[in-house]
């Protein structure tokens, strides 16, 4: 583009357009295509058209670093590295002329920076040497050492090993990210930032002149912008730096992801094992009131690893790996069920504890939780690093307890809080297949638009669970806005035994119009206070109060303390209407 200050003194734009072809007939080497002029009111929209229309992949743009940031060519370089739909330099040679700059020194602490080390090695840069550099700051005699670990391991991130040549690492100790690029820039190098900011080239050329004037004209300093960056907007940057950060999975690593859940979601005799011991653990949590064991059955679930099965089935196109995760799934699903229905059916309960009821009522926050949950396992699985994350997702993600909480619910007869763990245990299993899904296509794992047959069928299976998805949240913005209405439940007191609360109705049943409104534990030791409140339509003889505290020492042992209270019914009369002038 040149110097867009420079555009309106140009009156003759034919005489410019022969020199530029003398010139351009002079070159030897690659062929030079002279584009059309940028002649109109808006010159980036024109430049934008002409890279969409000639393809073009990177523009360099040169700047005079020591002009303000408000003069046109600043703020048309600002421009380009924000929108242009292509790779973007924008290059301050100083007065160096490009060919005796003899190496390039990429400061490893900006987020960006991993895009110019690519692409400065997969272009084969005629530079003769590429500088990592880490800044550090010193804090005693370790510092050295731990820097050089962490220049290591952001070198890595990006797959460079640091073996080759051209590449030469270097780790220098400094209060600030300027002085440490002071010490290290010789003449003759070039200075390359990863961003979308031009006042960083700004910034370092004025800090250099100030401290380091004889110097200063012969470096050079860069901004590269690679196209993944560019954007319109500024939540289309934030969107695209999103997607860039997340670095995609190579083909090794697609292969080894793709063993990994294969292995995992197939139906085999431990995964049986795994589910019905899951199952049992979470039933008899649930049974106890007791969360800790609830956690310890997420734990040792087998389900989420089939669920990313589905995920990486549906973001590729794979029908094979879809039928094998859907059975592993469907499996652990009936296994589960009939399993937790027998264990209810065996040990009955007088009323659901908390923790089963707690998942019969769920809401739009617990899909917005498994559609997160799947996107996390996707990524955990993905990355080798961080791969022991999966553990915290399956405890996020509540698959067995729900499943449990539906067998548990069904074999009591509790239809109704049946029907909100069922809606639950689907949303989970559908939203974290869908979040894994989403996942794995940020991360680059390529699928299908072909017409076969199979892969139409996958389509349509990802279509059908996210019509599902919308489905639920009809009911569970039903019962969020209920929740919301009603306030959150939480006990006034731990419950008391079954016999306890046998022992108390069998007493108030023998005496007419005494009913028991309230009963509860102080905590959770056996001797904690008994609270016992009732109500009655007349006053109650002490010696009902009396048989009721000695039946429950004699259950719970004679020096449990048992405090009784009673209410007797107040009679309401009826409010007299108003007459009129009074």
């Amino acid at each position: 583009p040149g110097r867009v200050d420079a555009w309106l003194l140009i009156e003759d734009p034919k005489t410019v357009r022969t020199a530029l072809n003398e010139t351009v007939g002079r070159l030897s080497g690659d062929p030079v295509t002279l584009l059309d002029e940028i002649n109109n009111e808006f010159p980036y929209q024109a430049l934008s058209d002409i890279v969409q229309k000639n393809h073009i992949d990177r523009v360099y743009f040169p700047i005079n670093a020591e002009q303000s940031l408000n003069t046109a060519g600043m703020q048309f370089g600002q421009r380009l590295l924000h929108n242009l739909p292509c790779d973007v330099v924008v290059l301050d040679l100083g007065q160096s002329d490009g060919k005796s700059l003899k190496r390039a020194i990429v400061p490893m602490d900006l987020a960006d920076s991993k895009y110019i080390i690519q692409y400065l090695m997969e272009h084969d840069f005629t530079i003769g040497n590429i500088t990592p550099l880490h800044i550090a700051p010193y804090f005693g005699s370790d510092s050295q050492k731990i820097a050089e670990r962490e220049l290591q391991a952001l070198l890595q991130e990006i797959g460079l090993k640091g073996d080759s040549p051209k590449i030469n690492p270097q780790v220098v100790l400094a209060d600030g990210f300027h002085q440490g690029i002071m010490q290290t820039v010789r003449e003759n190098d070039a200075i390359v930032f990863g961003g979308t900011s031009i006042k960083m080239i700004h910034d370092l050329r004025m800090e250099m002149t100030n401290v380091r004037a004889q110097m200063s004209n012969s470096v050079a300093i860069g901004v590269f912008r690679p196209s993944c960056l560019a954007a319109k907007t500024q939540v289309g940057q934030f969107v695209q730096r999103i997607k860039a950060a997340l670095t995609g999975l190579t083909i090794a690593d697609r292969i080894s992801l793709f063993d990994r859940i294969q292995g995992g979601a197939r139906l085999t005799t431990d995964y049986i094992a795994m589910m019905m011991l899951s199952v049992l653990i979470a039933s008899l949590g649930l049974q106890a009131d007791n969360a800790s064991v609830v956690i310890g059955a997420m734990l040792v679930a087998p389900f989420m690893t089939p669920l990313i099965g589905v995920g990486l089935a549906l973001a590729q196109g794979n029908l094979t790996l879809m039928k094998r995760s859907a059975i592993a799934t469907g499996t652990g699903f009936l296994v589960g069920l009939c399993l937790s229905f027998v264990f209810g059916l065996v040990v009955p309960l007088d009323e659901l504890p908390l923790e089963v009821l707690s998942r019969g009522n769920p809401t739009l926050v617990d899909l917005a939780i498994a559609f997160i949950s799947g996107m996390a396992a996707a990524y955990a699985v993905s990355r080798k690093s961080v791969a022991e994350a999966i553990v915290g997702v399956a405890i996020a993600a509540a698959l067995v307890p729900p499943l449990a909480c539906v067998g548990i619910m069904l074999g009591n007869g509790y239809l109704l809080e049946a029907e909100g763990a069922f809606t639950l245990l689907v949303t989970n299993l559908a939203a974290i297949s869908l979040g894994a899904t989403f996942m794995f296509r940020l991360l680059g794992v390529p699928g299908t638009r072909t017409a076969h047959r199979s892969h139409v069928l996958i389509r349509r299976v990802g279509v059908a669970m996210v019509v599902l998805v919308l489905f639920l949240t009809i009911p569970l913005g039903f019962r969020m806005a209920e929740s919301l209405a009603v306030g959150q439940t939480r006990p006034m007191g731990f419950r008391v035994s079954s016999s306890v609360k046998r022992i108390v109705e069998d007493q108030v049943k023998q005496v007419e119009g005494l009913e028991v409104m309230f009963l509860s534990r102080s905590g959770s030791g056996q001797s904690k206070l008994i609270r016992v409140l009732l109500n009655a339509d007349k006053p109650v003889d002490a010696t009902v109060i009396e048989d009721i505290k000695k039946d429950i020492k004699v259950a719970l042992g004679k020096d449990t303390p048992v405090q009784i209270g009673v209410f007797q019914n107040a009679v309401i009369s009826e409010a007299k209407p108003q007459m009129s002038g009074e």
